[in-house]
């Protein structure tokens, strides 16, 4: 809804500790957000992993960077 979600509560997820990798999009693409629907192609995970100068191993949890919440 408007006011936010009415089930399934991210509150309700126990924590995870993993490595994690983070792939900012967003900044890849020299933008703040990306435009509500854009695509994210192939391409641009790939930029968006140079750009972070990191690897992704197995194992990883890999968190994409829209710039929306």
């Amino acid at each position: 809804t408007r006011d936010g979600y009415r089930e399934l509560n991210a509150a309700d997820i126990p924590p995870i500790f993993q490595h994690a990798v983070i792939l900012d999009v967003a900044a890849a693409k020299g933008l703040d957000c990306l435009r509500p629907a854009e695509e994210i192609s192939v391409n641009d995970l790939e930029k968006a992993l140079a750009l972070s100068r990191a690897e992704i191993r197995q194992g990883d949890a890999v968190l994409i960077r829209t710039g929306w919440s």
